[in-house]
């Protein structure tokens, strides 16, 4: 039997050659030459796959020369042209200039302090003329003054500037146009717009139906235009007769009729006094923002008509936050603390 297997051939079986071969070491040049055959097969094939293995495997080594050998090569680069470069001095020799003597300077006389001013007679040769005093009458005075405009622009040295400056100005609303998606088509419809309320004014300078709240709603669309009285051409005087409408029409107990009335109108005032800062606006405006004030409930709102009790109505509270929001921006309000209490509440 023992002879038997001495005499039998070495297994020459290629699968079992290929798994002796796994376990022998290969040197570094064997490793290479495996990377340069495998890389150019298929990539599913097995020799692409060793390829990248041994990639992987050789990719620390070399970058541990690489890196460092680069990074001598960089300093040795710059460490030579810093020393190849030499500092060149230049000398220029100027010649001396001959400085001239300085004259002498010349004593100037003093002269005397006791000058003494002399009487100069001055003799007009155009007579002056004074004006003759207007004529007096001794007829008895009316006891009803002149009817007068109350939001009339008067030419001034003092120039009253706006609680609002120059954010309602013609540049100011063209920047804000542009910024909020308008263009020139959107303010040409605004031109239409207002050009129309215009021809629906009345002669007393309302509009029509609800004449307080409607006249209110047509000013706030003016001021928000930046239409005023005495700066606006097209628009200035239909503004001010609607102003002086609003003023005409307050009751003598301060408060508009109406379940909206008093509120837009209030609002509406505010706005133009803090775009005028016309005193008579202020002084109705300051007794229909006492109104309001007085008029809220405990719970901060209000009822239609500023009727007392417990029913709030959203609508009109709506209105009376508004008016008090413009209120608080004009600031003119006698009483500021009240209508932060009142703001904040509502």
């Amino acid at each position: 039997m023992t002879m038997h297997q001495d005499n039998l051939p070495p297994l020459q079986d290629p699968a079992f050659q290929e798994m002796m071969d796994l376990f022998k070491e290969k040197n570094y040049w064997q490793r290479l030459q495996q990377i340069v055959n495998g890389i150019g097969k298929p990539k599913d094939s097995r020799e692409y796959k060793i390829a990248q293995t041994e990639l992987q495997r050789q990719a620390a080594p070399l970058l541990a020369i690489a890196l460092p050998a680069i990074c001598v090569a960089m300093l040795a680069i710059f460490a030579n042209a810093k020393v190849g470069q030499e500092r060149v001095i230049e000398t220029e020799i100027m010649d001396v200039q001959e400085i001239e003597d300085l004259q002498e300077i010349i004593d100037r006389e003093v002269l005397p302090d006791d000058i003494q001013p002399q009487d100069i007679v001055f003799t007009p040769d155009i007579a002056m003329s004074t004006p003759a005093p207007s004529p007096t009458t001794d007829g008895p005075m009316s006891p009803q003054p002149a009817a007068f405009d109350a939001v009339m622009q008067v030419r001034s040295p003092v120039i009253l500037r706006n609680i609002f400056g120059s954010t309602r100005s013609a540049g100011t609303r063209g920047q804000l146009i542009t910024s909020g998606g308008g263009n020139a088509a959107t303010e040409t419809a605004v031109m239409r717009a207002l050009r129309w309320l215009k021809t629906k004014q009345q002669p007393d300078g309302s509009w029509p139906r609800n004449k307080s709240a409607m006249t209110a709603l047509a000013i706030l669309c003016y001021l928000a235009h930046g239409e005023k009285p005495g700066s606006s051409e097209e628009f200035g005087d239909n503004v001010q007769r609607g102003i002086e409408y609003l003023l005409k029409s307050q009751p003598s107990n301060g408060q508009w009729r109406g379940n909206y009335e008093h509120y837009i109108v209030t609002y509406a005032l505010s706005e133009a006094y803090g775009m005028t800062m016309n005193p008579n606006v202020k002084s109705a405006v300051d007794r229909a923002v006492k109104l309001i004030i007085d008029g809220q409930h405990v719970t901060g709102g209000w009822d239609y008509g500023l009727k007392p009790g417990d029913r709030d109505d959203t609508s009109v509270m709506g209105w009376a936050a508004q008016a008090l929001k413009a209120a608080m921006m004009a600031d003119f309000y006698s009483d500021p603390e009240a209508l932060l209490r009142a703001s904040k509440l509502s």
